[in-house]
């Protein structure tokens, strides 16, 4: 890997399950891993996984993976846990990870467990079966080979799920047994002179079950030999210490549930001690657990009741409740810091994207890109066929917008923006001057000034077009190609306003359009202010002159004011320049 950069992210992985028989209670036999690409453009080689052994082993079991961008696994949805996890050369074509999947005693589990059996058993008898399999929710260090994550290490393993639609098709193969969890009875039957006797029961004590009895039933004379009756007890002993190691087992998977949720769940470390010290050891039901957990919550509500509020309305001390993000919220956050735009420092811990297809199954649950909306595979809250839409569109506009934002407005000094209520035809008027004020004698009336106005109109134009987000973009995760989509509609409509306003000063061969009065903007007769000599020093004081003398509509009154731009074709930039830092040129017209 030479010098490369190692990264990390967090997968989900569908996994490939193949059961075998082994003969033990509540167990199947699972392919964790296999070593080589998967479908979610990621490359595990079979030294990394290897070497991965001790971080799959005990990994819980959950039904579903955890929504994007909410923390922690619910506890009522553990049904089992992962063990006797090795490495298998035959795993595939170049090896992977095998181990043994465990179900625990817990609601979870029982109607999992019936699941899974009846696609079994559904599948084998050729009829259709919901596409249910395992996925492994990991985190991993990586490089980059072109746009293939090959993972250098697995440093973590969340959770083994159970879950809808593996998207690289991890499947349950066949049952090992229907029995798991609980008190076991195991029965030999023997027949003998055309009778079907019991040899041996294996009985569970009432209790804590740490102490098991084996009762042992000798058949009377005639029936099953002394033999039997040794193989039978010599079964019932073996019986007896799985059921041992399976409590064992179990007790183990309830110490993981009971620091999973202690974790989560917000207690003062004192209740966290005193909810641990009453469940550690023991093997108890996740209902029980919650039960206790929810007591201790309500008596912190309890003596915390008289100091939560303080008085209506505005806090006294001024504070606020802020930074409240929805999942949609957080998602957009993310679609923004992927497209290259800020977030704001408080919201740096919102989870990256690897690009812009991880979005749109999270979003659309639509994992054949068949472009539909599917929202029974969609684990985000509040999610419709419209949410896709609504954050492309919100985060390629403030694309769009900063990409119009950094072109330079030449215009804005020479011109000023207004709002309109409608769409209507737009009225200008420009009002003629008055002249110099008449003298009033003593006494003597005012006279009426004499003055006019113009009327020219302007009509409403739309400028715009769209780029359409193909599904091959979001298949190929071209996140370089949806980030300049925005970027080139900012520049194009920079250049369009531009053109429009450089268009008064050069549409019809320079002298700008026609007015109502039927006479072009410029014209030399109509409205003396078009002058036709090439652009020097000595013609510039021409313009300031011409413009100084110019008079207004009606007063004929001279204006009496100099050039405050010098608006030039980027050929004349060099002589414009030259002309006003003349050392002569007033600082006026340095603009």
């Amino acid at each position: 890997m030479g010098g490369e950069k190692v990264l990390e992210d967090r997968a989900r992985l569908a996994l490939d399950v193949d059961l075998g028989v082994d003969g033990a209670v509540g167990r199947y036999e699972v392919t964790l891993i296999k070593a080589g690409d998967t479908l979610h453009g990621w490359r595990f080689p079979a030294p990394v996984l290897a070497a991965a052994v001790g971080q799959f082993e005990g990994a819980s079991c959950f039904v579903d993976h955890v929504a994007f961008l909410q923390s922690g696994q619910s506890v009522r949805d553990l049904v089992g846990v992962i063990a006797e996890v090795g490495w298998d050369a035959d795993a595939g074509e170049r090896g992977g990870l095998r181990g043994r999947l465990h179900l625990s005693n817990a609601p979870a589990a029982d109607w999992m467990e019936v699941l899974v059996d009846q696609i079994i058993e559904d599948r084998g008898n050729g009829l259709p079966v919901p596409n249910v399999g395992l996925s492994a929710d990991i985190f991993c260090g990586y490089i980059l080979e072109g746009r293939t994550r090959v993972a250098t290490e697995v440093r973590f393993v969340y959770s083994i799920d159970v879950v809808f639609y593996p998207a690289a098709g991890g499947s349950f193969d066949r049952v090992l047994n229907s029995i798991k969890g609980g008190a076991t009875m195991g029965e030999d039957k023997v027949k003998e002179d055309g009778k079907v006797q019991d040899s041996v029961a294996v009985l569970e004590a009432p209790g804590s079950g740490e102490d098991r009895v084996i009762a042992t039933e000798i058949p009377p004379a005639g029936g099953v030999q002394a033999a039997d009756t040794v193989k039978a007890v010599e079964a019932a002993t073996a019986a007896d210490a799985a059921a041992q190691q399976a409590e064992a087992l179990l007790r183990s998977q309830c110490q993981t549930v009971l620091e999973g949720a202690l974790t989560w769940c917000n207690l003062p470390q004192p209740m966290k001690d005193a909810v641990r010290s009453q469940f550690s050891g023991r093997v108890f039901a996740p209902e029980t657990l919650d039960a206790e957990i929810e007591r201790y919550r309500t008596m912190l509500a309890g003596m915390l009741e008289d100091k939560v509020v303080v008085g209506a309305g505005e806090a006294l001390d001024g504070a606020q409740v802020s930074g409240m993000l929805t999942s949609m919220d957080r998602i957009q956050l993310a679609f923004e810091r992927l497209m290259g735009l800020e977030i704001p420092d408080s919201n740096s811990d919102v989870a990256r994207l690897s690009g812009i297809r991880e979005m749109y199954l999270m979003m659309t649950g639509d994992y054949d890109f068949y472009g539909r909306f599917f929202p029974e595979r969609v684990q985000l809250s509040n999610v419709t066929t419209a949410s896709m839409t609504s954050v492309v569109k919100n985060v390629l506009n403030k694309l769009l917008l900063r990409a119009y934002n950094v072109r330079p407005r030449w215009w804005s000094p020479i011109a000023y923006e207004e709002d309109f209520g409608t769409l209507n035809q737009i009225t200008w008027i420009k009002s003629g001057g008055i002249g110099n004020l008449p003298t009033v004698s003593e006494g003597a009336a005012y006279t009426e000034l004499d003055w006019s106005d113009n009327e020219e109109t302007a009509d409403f134009l739309k400028k715009g077009g769209y780029i359409g987000i193909t599904l091959e973009m979001m298949d190929r995760d071209d996140v370089g190609a949806v980030r300049r989509i925005p970027r080139e509609i900012g520049n194009a409509a920079w250049r369009t306003l531009s053109g429009l306003v450089s268009a008064l000063f050069t549409a019809n061969a320079g002298v700008g359009p026609t007015m109502a009065d039927s006479v072009a903007l410029f014209d030399a007769g109509g409205h003396t202010n078009l002058l036709t000599t090439a652009l020097s020093a000595a013609q510039w004081d021409v313009v300031i002159q011409a413009i100084f003398q110019q008079t207004e509509p009606t007063s004929s009154a001279v204006l009496g004011i100099r050039p405050q731009f010098l608006l030039v074709p980027i050929e004349l930039e060099r002589t414009a320049m030259t002309i006003l830092e003349q050392p002569w040129s007033d600082a006026d017209n340095k603009h």
